[in-house]
């Protein structure tokens, strides 16, 4: 039977090591976080599992912090007996008052050292380099444990060639580059293929870790995009048909279905974030901002189109804006609702009742509402961006995510024609308590899966 590789993770106090676990465990809960030194003061341990069998026991140690007095004083058991026998000296450590006294901590940190396989030691390299990291390095390195560093806080532009250095000199050449706030899969991996270095024994669980934890991102990836495009299709099929001559009618109307997708993108926002592990708190985007599960911006929003790079429609007449992201339908004739509404309701160009009589004498007296295009390119874009950057974001991050505004992400012509479709398909819309469920509308969601696949993959 295979026993659990055991994973301590060790380091000074305040380096991260609570927040490297919760994102490699995706459990923005685990442990406690705070920027106050010391708030581990116990040994927690969690597990990576790989269906439904433990692979990897991680335990997570308080910090070590007084390492250079730790150093000094071990210096007193160097006698003949233990000075190469780094274990031997630690265990008699272990067994000596101070051990549950001045040093309390680190003795947590050692006994639990002493009962593992492997030490990831994390290191905050907006730090210098200063001895008493190089002491903890020393103390450690007495178990006979192998220890893979593990570079954390990897800002953009910052220079980790001193800690290389330093850790190289002490023949320590397996660093792994792993930023809590900011995480991926490679960067999983990685970890993964320096532990299998260092306990080749473990090499077949650990693959199937691995390979589970592939698994486990594509299934999330799969779900967010099927979350997506159930969004596209519910809206894009959405229609609501109002009486013609009644104008208090055509206004409660659109608001209505403004507010009916509005709901619907936030619910699909909401249960993204639930997808990839995260709560609504987590999501705080500087770009495109989000308060308590919700777009700041909606969807009909013009200003935020403009953010995504969403042409505007052409629905404009004297003195009037962009329509507002709403179609009224005739038999042959289209226009942005937000217009036409808008001169019921204030007069945005002179004559509005005359050219109202004159659309309703195209009805048959109804009106028919769907969203605009824009609409649902705005739909698309924001929540694929957000999906993009969950791929990417550490459980441990306390800082908005940052979204890449960079029209990266191109709407193919087949996906636009597609999801221009749907107006054709009122019925599978789930939207205003339709049931939405057919073979075909399957079939089609499957297809725009696949598209916003491709989209992803091309940034």
């Amino acid at each position: 039977m295979f026993n659990p590789v055991r994973v301590s993770v060790v380091g000074h106090t305040n380096t991260g090591k609570t927040s490297f676990l919760r994102t490699l465990l995706k459990d923005p809960h685990f442990g406690e976080v705070s920027s106050t030194p010391s708030t581990t003061r116990d040994v927690l341990m969690a597990e990576l599992r790989a269906q439904h069998e433990t692979i990897v026991q991680l335990f997570d140690t308080p910090g070590l912090e007084d390492s250079q007095a730790l150093y000094e004083h071990l210096q007193g058991y160097m006698d003949d007996r233990h000075k190469h026998n780094g274990p031997a000296l630690l265990e008699l450590f272990l067994n000596a008052p101070e051990a549950k006294a001045t040093f309390e901590q680190e003795a947590k940190v050692i006994r639990q050292l002493l009962n593992t396989d492997i030490a990831l030691f994390v290191i905050d390299t907006r730090t210098p380099v200063l001895e008493k990291y190089l002491d903890e390095l020393a103390i450690l390195r007495l178990a006979a444990k192998p220890i893979i560093p593990v570079l954390n806080f990897l800002d953009a532009g910052r220079d980790l060639q001193p800690w290389q250095e330093a850790l190289a000199r002490v023949n320590l050449h397996n660093s792994v580059l792993f930023d809590t706030q900011s995480s991926s899969l490679a960067d999983e991996n990685r970890l993964l293929e320096q532990c299998i270095a260092a306990m080749p024994m473990a090499r077949e669980p650990l693959l199937r870790l691995q390979q589970a934890r592939e698994q486990e991102q594509a299934f999330k990836q799969s779900a967010a995009f099927q979350l997506l495009a159930e969004l596209l299709v519910n809206v894009g099929a959405f229609q609501i048909a109002v009486d013609a001559d009644n104008e208090i009618d055509l206004i409660e109307a659109q608001s209505a279905f403004k507010n009916t997708v509005i709901q619907a993108e936030n619910q699909c926002l909401q249960d993204i974030l639930g997808v990839f592990g995260f709560d609504l708190g987590d999501a705080r985007l500087q770009q495109l901002p989000i308060t308590e599960g919700s777009w700041q911006q909606h969807s009909f929003n013009a200003d935020a189109w403009k953010k995504l790079g969403v042409e505007a429609g052409t629905g404009v007449v004297a003195g009037g804006t962009v329509g507002a992201g709403i179609d009224i339908l005739t038999g042959g004739l289209s226009l942005g609702a937000g217009t036409v509404l808008g001169a019921m309701v204030g007069g945005l160009y002179q004559g509005s009742k005359k050219f109202s009589k004159k659309l309703q004498a195209k009805f048959t007296g109804k009106v028919l509402m769907q969203a605009e295009s824009q609409v649902l390119d705005m739909l698309l874009k924001r929540q694929l961006l957000l999906i993009r950057a969950l791929l990417h974001r550490g459980h441990a991050a306390i800082e908005p995510l940052q979204l890449e505004l960079d029209n990266s992400l191109v709407i193919s012509t087949d996906l636009r024609t597609k999801l221009r479709s749907l107006s054709q398909q009122p019925s599978w819309s789930q939207l205003g308590g339709g049931r939405g469920h057919s073979h075909d509308r399957a079939g089609f969601i499957k297809e725009v899966k696949v598209a916003l696949d491709r989209m992803l993959s091309a940034k």
